[in-house]
């Protein structure tokens, strides 16, 4: 009779399960395996997951705890920590003849599950996972989204989150909520308990930039505070500094910027010795800062060193899926600020959701606001909108119909002189030619030419670049 083969220690097979295995006696985490501690980015080692509570790991997500401290099976879909969706599912274990409070549960990513599997992951509970996260958010900020590409753009910063070290370039036009996007990163980000340090860098005086991300000695220089200052970034130390309108930098700062980036050092004004600085970089602009490169108005290098990941942010009228939930947030939230009961006309709705929103989720906010207190009627009317943005109205739609008629008036069937043919590749570069040199004349925008001829802006700078001379983005 062959001997039977000793198996190994049954808790060396669950370390080594490719799946997740936690148990728990429904309050105190006695075994998280090294699958589970990968998905909820933990270091604990698996001999000390028995110094923590259940709470401790899966305080943030209520579904999960339920599930593992419920008696009976249960299964569920949520997203961990490291930003992946996993099923997980909870079972309670016999201990003899005796029922015990032991529970296992098991995790499983979706995205090492068949393709089918993947579908099951709703926009709502994506968006749910969002708006739980910030909750500690001011109520003027909103994650209830469910277009495509803004679930796409948090799924991916979801993941980007934990690798603390990795600089973030957010791109978009103004208003799309770069800001809120970048403390997002910061919360899903192992640095949440840390300092988020925002600077505008285009709302300080050139002068003072320094003093103000650097810090600086006592007696540096004329009126300086007697006792120093602490910089902005070593303010952010183990948290996240988050630069917006990074292309205001003067080149002078961006090398200093780019100097702490590769060294993680800094030196304060008047300091004769350099301070060791861990903080996380995250910056934003809304300029074509490719661009800014080829025109020599920011430095190539750093354009790099912040650019490892890079999301661009559509802009409003490219999500109008999310735009009816963003007005009735911000009317709920306006009518409760202000103790008013108001409700919109549907004309009104249907002119909101028609609007292309140029200033972005900014402009909608302010409309919103001014029209609930401006106006007389509990239900309001199109002529209650305020009368500036009624003008504006006016402006584009007749803006739009001159458009129309231009471009109907110029693609109209010419006669085609014989002698004058030429190979139909040069003739359509030479009419593109054409075509973007005159936008870039009246726009000076690649946003607004993409938008105007329904391509993507980073292709419509790329036509710029091709046909026109030295760009430069106002």
């Amino acid at each position: 009779m062959a001997e039977k083969k000793q198996l190994p220690d049954y808790l060396d097979i669950i370390e080594c399960s490719p799946c997740g295995i936690i148990v728990s006696d429904g309050n105190q985490l006695l075994l998280a395996n090294q699958a589970a501690r990968a998905l909820f980015c933990r270091e604990v080692q698996a001999q000390d997951a028995s110094n923590k509570t259940i709470e401790h790991w899966l305080s943030a997500e209520e579904a999960m705890l339920a599930s593992c401290k419920n008696k009976n099976k249960e299964s569920v879909l949520l997203m961990v920590p490291s930003g992946r969706w996993v099923f997980a599912s909870a079972k309670s274990l016999p201990q003899g003849r005796v029922q015990a409070a032991y529970t296992i549960c098991s995790l499983k990513p979706v995205d090492e599950l068949p393709e089918p599997y993947k579908s099951f992951i709703p926009r709502e509970q994506q968006s749910k996972y969002y708006k739980k996260l910030m909750a500690g958010q001011s109520s003027l900020e909103i994650f209830d989204f469910t277009s495509n590409s803004m679930v796409n753009i948090l799924n991916v910063i979801a993941k980007v989150a934990h690798y603390d070290d990795t600089t973030v370039l957010l791109l978009g036009e103004s208003g799309v909520g770069k800001n809120v996007i970048a403390n997002l990163i910061h919360k899903l980000s192992n640095r949440r308990n840390h300092p988020f340090v925002y600077i505008n860098c285009g709302a300080i005086p050139p002068n003072l930039l320094e003093s103000e991300l650097f810090g600086y000695e006592k007696g540096s220089f004329t009126g300086a505070d007697s006792s120093g200052r602490t910089g902005l970034i070593e303010s952010a130390d183990k948290g996240t500094l988050f630069l917006d309108e990074v292309a205001e930098l003067p080149i002078k700062m961006q090398v200093k910027i780019l100097h702490f980036l590769n060294e993680k050092i800094i030196q304060k004004i008047g300091g004769k010795r350099p301070l060791e600085v861990n903080t996380r970089i995250i910056s934003a602009t809304n300029k074509n800062l490719e661009g800014l490169v080829e025109s020599g108005r920011f430095r190539e290098d750093l354009f790099y060193r912040l650019n490892v990941v890079n999301v661009t942010i559509p802009p409003l009228r490219e999500r109008k899926e999310d735009l009816i939930r963003l007005i009735d947030h911000y009317f709920l939230y306006y009518n409760q600020k202000y103790y008013l009961n108001k409700t919109l006309g549907d004309t009104v709705l249907q002119t909101l959701l028609s609007y292309s929103w140029p200033g972005n989720i900014r402009e909608l906010r302010n409309i919103i606001e001014q029209t609930l207190i401006l106006s007389e009627r509990d239900v309001i009317q199109f002529q209650d909108l305020p009368h500036a943005f009624i003008e504006k109205l006016s402006s584009c739609q007749a803006h739009h119909e001159e458009e129309a008629s231009r471009i109907n008036a110029k693609t109209a069937v010419m006669a085609i002189d014989p002698d004058h043919i030429r190979p139909l590749a040069e003739m359509q570069t030479d009419l593109e030619r054409k075509v973007f040199q005159a936008l870039y004349k009246q726009y000076k925008s690649s946003y607004k030419i993409g938008d105007l001829l329904q391509i993507s802006q980073s292709q419509a700078s790329r036509k710029i670049k091709r046909y026109i001379k030295d760009p430069g983005e106002e």
